[in-house]
């Protein structure tokens, strides 16, 4: 009698809020999971719709500025262990189930606690090939839900794997790799911007970030340094996501100032 071969049980999860555009994209890509959960933060488009007539299971949750904060909550309703990051503006290669697979049954009793994926960053329906979010980047895209810890800031701040596990990356084949449709224009990253920057100062106190002038100065300077490393300014698109980047990260760290010195006040009127 042939020996059965182990598997391993995949839940996707992703969060969505007014995406039903992007959605079925998504979730056809994770088709490969033995489950896919979304979990929606007060659409009023058609998201829920669309995504349990592809087959999801559809969690309501109280609306959340950002995915993050809602990790942690995941955890505690997926059917698997290993759950697969999904977002609506991401989609997964063909036959990378079975690749993720793979390594979780090769190392998983060593250790295992993820796996990261080469992607790309598209602007509009083209690949970014230069600058820091250019070519291929690492991506988080499984993680064992107990050997993980979720902080819920902003950018993944506070994350991290717990003591005695790590993470392994797959090398992409043929240029495979996930695809990330972060914008359409510069116009959605500013859209994408307001959005986030009034969550930087508390997110960046809250991973024990402190503000100062030189601070500020040599995370812009690390910034810049990377873009340029990696020839932004050999494309248009490139240079436009560089200076995008040099403002935001300038609003984010005044905004962590402003926080501060008005925590600073309410101190002194308690004493």
């Amino acid at each position: 009698m042939a020996k059965l071969r182990p598997t391993v049980g995949l839940s996707a999860v992703i969060v969505t809020y007014n995406e039903a555009h992007l959605l079925p994209g998504c979730l056809k890509s994770l088709s490969f999971c033995d489950e896919m959960l979304v979990i929606d933060v007060g659409s009023n488009d058609d998201s829920v719709e669309i995504a349990e007539a592809l087959g999801a299971r559809v969690i309501s949750h109280t609306w959340v500025p950002f995915a993050e904060k809602v990790w942690a909550f995941a955890t505690e309703h997926v059917t698997h262990d290993w759950m697969v990051i999904g977002s609506p503006d991401i989609t997964y290669p063909g036959g990378i189930g079975e690749r993720i697979r793979g390594l979780i049954i090769q190392y998983e009793k060593d250790g295992l606690g993820g796996i990261l994926l080469p992607a790309f960053t598209y602007v509009g329906n083209r690949p970014l090939n230069y600058g820091q979010k250019g070519g291929a980047r690492s991506f988080r895209a499984a993680v064992h839900k107990h050997r993980m810890n979720f902080g819920g800031l902003l950018h993944a701040r506070g994350d991290g794997m717990r003591k005695g596990y790590f993470f392994l990356g797959l090398l992409r084949e043929r240029g495979e790799g996930v695809i990330h449709y972060w914008i359409a224009d510069l116009g959605e990253a500013l859209v994408k911007a307001r959005r986030y920057l009034p969550y930087e100062a508390e997110s960046r106190q809250a991973a024990g970030q402190k503000f100062t002038w030189r601070g500020m100065f040599a995370e812009l300077y690390r910034s810049l340094k990377m873009d340029l490393r990696k020839f932004a300014f050999l494309d248009w698109r490139a240079m436009q996501v560089m200076v995008f980047q040099l403002w935001y990260l300038g609003k984010a760290n005044l905004a962590l100032l402003s926080y501060q010195q008005q925590g600073e006040i309410v101190a002194e009127r308690e004493e």
